[in-house]
Protein backbone atom coordinates (compact mmCIF):
# COMPACT_ATOMS: atom_id res chain seq x y z
CA UNK A 1 0.00 0.00 0.00
CA UNK A 2 1.78 3.17 -1.07
CA UNK A 3 0.22 7.10 -0.31
CA UNK A 4 1.20 10.12 -0.99
CA UNK A 5 3.06 11.83 -4.15
CA UNK A 6 4.04 9.99 -7.46
CA UNK A 7 6.40 7.18 -6.50
CA UNK A 8 6.90 5.81 -10.05
CA UNK A 9 7.29 2.22 -10.83
CA UNK A 10 7.13 0.45 -7.59
CA UNK A 11 7.43 -3.35 -7.06
CA UNK A 12 4.92 -5.33 -4.53
CA UNK A 13 5.54 -8.63 -3.22
CA UNK A 14 2.02 -10.60 -2.55
CA UNK A 15 1.02 -10.72 1.36
CA UNK A 16 -0.53 -14.34 1.71
CA UNK A 17 -4.38 -14.27 3.05
CA UNK A 18 -4.31 -17.99 3.04
CA UNK A 19 -1.89 -21.02 1.83
CA UNK A 20 -3.58 -23.47 -0.89
CA UNK A 21 -2.02 -26.39 -2.06
CA UNK A 22 -2.81 -28.14 -5.53
CA UNK A 23 -3.17 -32.06 -3.99
CA UNK A 24 -4.81 -34.98 -5.51
CA UNK A 25 -6.40 -36.92 -2.56
CA UNK A 26 -8.14 -40.56 -3.48
CA UNK A 27 -9.12 -43.80 -1.84
CA UNK A 28 -6.93 -45.65 -4.28
CA UNK A 29 -3.27 -44.98 -5.43
CA UNK A 30 -3.76 -42.95 -8.43
CA UNK A 31 -1.62 -40.59 -10.75
CA UNK A 32 -2.09 -37.03 -9.31
CA UNK A 33 -0.79 -35.76 -12.96
CA UNK A 34 -3.16 -38.08 -14.80
CA UNK A 35 -5.76 -36.92 -12.67
CA UNK A 36 -5.16 -33.72 -13.41
CA UNK A 37 -4.70 -33.92 -17.24
CA UNK A 38 -7.91 -35.33 -16.91
CA UNK A 39 -9.71 -32.43 -15.01
CA UNK A 40 -8.12 -29.81 -17.68
CA UNK A 41 -9.59 -32.31 -20.52
CA UNK A 42 -13.22 -31.56 -18.84
CA UNK A 43 -12.75 -27.56 -18.01
CA UNK A 44 -10.88 -27.50 -21.28
CA UNK A 45 -7.92 -25.25 -19.37
CA UNK A 46 -4.27 -26.23 -19.79
CA UNK A 47 -3.25 -23.54 -17.29
CA UNK A 48 -4.03 -25.72 -13.86
CA UNK A 49 -1.93 -26.07 -11.37
CA UNK A 50 0.51 -29.26 -11.04
CA UNK A 51 -0.17 -31.00 -7.62
CA UNK A 52 2.64 -29.78 -5.46
CA UNK A 53 2.42 -26.33 -6.35
CA UNK A 54 2.06 -23.69 -3.13
CA UNK A 55 0.23 -20.25 -2.49
CA UNK A 56 1.17 -17.99 -1.96
CA UNK A 57 3.28 -17.96 -5.36
CA UNK A 58 7.35 -17.71 -4.28
CA UNK A 59 9.10 -16.00 -5.89
CA UNK A 60 8.89 -13.38 -9.33
CA UNK A 61 5.64 -15.09 -9.81
CA UNK A 62 4.68 -13.21 -6.47
CA UNK A 63 5.60 -10.09 -7.38
CA UNK A 64 4.23 -7.26 -9.64
CA UNK A 65 4.94 -3.62 -10.44
CA UNK A 66 2.99 -0.64 -11.00
CA UNK A 67 2.72 3.23 -11.44
CA UNK A 68 -0.20 5.12 -9.74
CA UNK A 69 0.74 8.07 -11.35
CA UNK A 70 0.25 11.39 -9.63
CA UNK A 71 -2.72 10.34 -7.71
CA UNK A 72 -2.56 10.21 -4.19
CA UNK A 73 -4.35 7.99 -1.70
CA UNK A 74 -4.02 4.53 -0.24
CA UNK A 75 -3.40 2.16 -3.43
CA UNK A 76 -3.66 -1.63 -2.57
CA UNK A 77 -2.01 -4.00 -5.22
CA UNK A 78 -3.50 -7.50 -5.26
CA UNK A 79 -2.29 -10.80 -6.52
CA UNK A 80 -5.32 -13.89 -6.57
CA UNK A 81 -5.79 -17.37 -8.70
CA UNK A 82 -9.47 -18.86 -9.16
CA UNK A 83 -9.19 -21.96 -6.56
CA UNK A 84 -11.18 -25.22 -8.55
CA UNK A 85 -12.29 -27.93 -6.14
CA UNK A 86 -13.84 -31.08 -7.23
CA UNK A 87 -14.77 -34.46 -6.31
CA UNK A 88 -14.16 -37.34 -8.21
CA UNK A 89 -14.50 -41.31 -9.27
CA UNK A 90 -12.05 -43.57 -11.08
CA UNK A 91 -12.97 -46.56 -12.47
CA UNK A 92 -11.01 -49.22 -10.66
CA UNK A 93 -7.56 -49.16 -8.59
CA UNK A 94 -6.70 -52.48 -7.02
CA UNK A 95 -7.14 -52.41 -3.20
CA UNK A 96 -4.90 -53.77 -0.36
CA UNK A 97 -6.48 -57.65 -0.93
CA UNK A 98 -5.60 -57.35 -4.70
CA UNK A 99 -9.39 -56.73 -5.54
CA UNK A 100 -10.72 -54.01 -8.04
CA UNK A 101 -12.62 -51.14 -6.22
CA UNK A 102 -13.45 -47.67 -7.40
CA UNK A 103 -11.19 -45.06 -6.24
CA UNK A 104 -13.21 -41.48 -5.21
CA UNK A 105 -11.77 -38.24 -4.26
CA UNK A 106 -11.27 -34.74 -4.45
CA UNK A 107 -8.73 -32.64 -6.75
CA UNK A 108 -7.88 -29.20 -5.49
CA UNK A 109 -5.94 -26.79 -7.80
CA UNK A 110 -5.89 -22.90 -9.28
CA UNK A 111 -5.52 -21.18 -12.41
CA UNK A 112 -4.81 -17.57 -14.16
CA UNK A 113 -3.63 -15.36 -11.38
CA UNK A 114 -5.13 -12.12 -11.46
CA UNK A 115 -3.58 -9.09 -10.30
CA UNK A 116 -4.38 -5.16 -10.11
CA UNK A 117 -4.83 -2.10 -8.43
CA UNK A 118 -7.22 -0.10 -6.31
CA UNK A 119 -7.65 3.24 -4.76
CA UNK A 120 -9.15 2.60 -1.07
CA UNK A 121 -12.09 4.62 -0.72
CA UNK A 122 -13.80 4.76 -4.41
CA UNK A 123 -16.80 3.01 -4.79
CA UNK A 124 -16.20 0.72 -7.90
CA UNK A 125 -16.72 -2.93 -9.00
CA UNK A 126 -14.04 -5.46 -7.63
CA UNK A 127 -13.31 -8.75 -8.61
CA UNK A 128 -13.44 -11.48 -5.56
CA UNK A 129 -9.67 -11.21 -5.34
CA UNK A 130 -9.98 -6.97 -5.42
CA UNK A 131 -12.98 -7.17 -2.62
CA UNK A 132 -10.82 -9.20 -0.08
CA UNK A 133 -8.06 -7.32 -0.12
CA UNK A 134 -10.42 -3.89 -0.11
CA UNK A 135 -11.61 -5.46 2.93
CA UNK A 136 -8.97 -6.43 4.80
CA UNK A 137 -6.64 -3.37 4.20
CA UNK A 138 -8.90 -0.42 3.39
CA UNK A 139 -11.66 -1.63 6.04
CA UNK A 140 -14.67 -0.53 4.10
CA UNK A 141 -16.80 -2.87 2.39
CA UNK A 142 -16.32 -2.91 -1.65
CA UNK A 143 -18.83 -3.01 -4.17
CA UNK A 144 -20.12 -6.47 -5.21
CA UNK A 145 -18.27 -7.74 -7.92
CA UNK A 146 -17.92 -7.40 -11.78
Amino acid sequence: MTSGSHLGLTTYAAIPVRHVTASVESSGKLDAHAVLASLRAKMGRSDLAEAGKTLPIPGKEGLFSTDPGNTKGDFVGYLGVHVVTADFAYGCVSNKTGKSVPAYGTVTTWYRPIQGEFKCGIDMKLNDAAREAHSLLCGEKASQGE
